[in-house]
């Protein structure tokens, strides 16, 4: 059962709705950033094991969190006004932002066919999900490719944009600028099946997400609470964000006791409808599924740099020196924003690494 989660439109601080805080032991942050900065995928893992057998059995008789509903909140109740112009603290969706888009999936192909987008060849989600390596293919093979394998799943596709510009003013990149007053780095595409999505991973830039078409489910876990989700950090140093191998369908019959963390920490969902507009904040830890045949469109936005801990993993990755190049030339040079396309950098981003984690984990008691 959900509460739901009122007066959202005030953009109040949700993480502070957060009773239980699993905060990450100063041993547990050493241990991620010397195995980055080592680019050693299995070092310090007893050092590992152990202090995460503490923090369980230091959460043990803690009480189940809580799930809270999102509100989606009307166009016309909605205040621009109260959207901070500096740093976004909490999630907030919009009802009706947009008009969805009217174009079918035969209609994409043949109108966009020729654009490139980066495909996933099996996005199911389940406990062995990991990320595979993507593969750049015409539109139009990646449409055919999921009218047959209902796994397939286009994913964080940007070439399609530089391809086909004229797609960007039907998934609401115009308004996203204009409203919100801010610069979109990069607009991305992601398509597929119901049942297909991504697991539980954040990133360190905010998202501004367009639900263009079909519905999505998400759900969120506060920055704060990052160990709770048992973070796969440090295990390749190409990655673009940072992964959790917890899998919220199957949590309560195989993961529960593995990882009992995650069961005492507050948890946030919200189903968006097509035409919704979800901002999701940086660092923000969500889990997406796939409730019909969608399309939906992530804009990563420049926002405030705030130090955290996070962003001491950038200058070992290439991805992360190629937004700071970005950004450091829009805020000292003046320079006029520019699209950025990451396709070339995903290609090792989600390299199979993560498939040789899954040996390190363990049960945790």
């Amino acid at each position: 059962m959900t509460e739901p989660l009122t007066a959202t439109n005030k953009l109040q601080g949700v993480s502070d709705m957060t009773k239980v805080q699993v905060r990450a032991p100063l041993a547990m942050k050493a241990i991620y950033l010397l195995r980055h900065i080592l680019n050693s995928q299995n070092r310090f893992n007893n050092l590992e094991h152990k202090v995460l057998r503490r923090l369980n059995k230091k959460y043990k008789n803690y009480p189940p969190g809580k799930t809270i509903e999102l509100e989606r909140v009307p166009l016309a109740d909605f205040d621009f006004s109260k959207v901070p112009s500096g740093k976004i603290t909490q999630p907030f969706i919009i009802k009706g932002f947009c008009e969805p888009t009217k174009l079918s999936w035969p209609e994409l192909k043949e109108k966009f066919g020729s654009g490139r987008v980066l495909l996933h060849p099996n996005a199911s989600l389940s406990e062995d999900f990991r990320y595979e390596i993507p593969k750049m293919v015409p539109f139009r093979e990646a449409l055919e490719c999921m009218e047959e394998n209902e796994f397939a799943y286009i994913t964080g596709a940007t070439q399609i944009f530089e391809d086909c510009p004229e797609l960007l003013p039907l998934v609401g990149s115009e308004d996203i600028a204009r409203k919100f007053k801010r610069d979109i780095m990069t607009t991305e595409l992601f398509m597929g099946g119901p049942s297909v999505g991504s697991t539980f991973h954040s990133a360190n830039v905010v998202n501004f997400f367009v639900m263009a078409h079909g519905r999505k489910k998400w759900t969120f876990v506060a920055p704060d609470n990052y160990m709770a989700l048992y973070p796969e950090f440090g295990r390749n140093r190409e990655e673009v964000v940072r992964y959790s191998p917890i899998c919220t369908a199957d949590y309560e019959t195989k993961q529960k006791s593995k990882f009992p963390l995650y069961d005492k920490i507050t948890k946030y969902t919200v189903t968006l409808e097509p035409g919704d507009l979800l901002c999701n904040p940086s660092n923000w830890w969500h889990e997406v599924v796939n409730l019909d045949r969608s399309i939906g469109v992530p804009h990563r936005v420049h926002g405030p740099r705030e130090f955290n801990f996070f962003l001491l993993f950038a200058p070992f990755s290439r991805h992360g020196l190629n937004f700071a190049k970005h950004i450091l030339a829009r805020t000292f040079l003046r320079r006029k924003p520019t699209h950025i396309v990451t396709d070339n950098l995903l290609i090792n981003s989600f390299g199979g690494e993560k498939k040789q984690s899954a040996k390190n984990t363990k049960n945790h008691k």
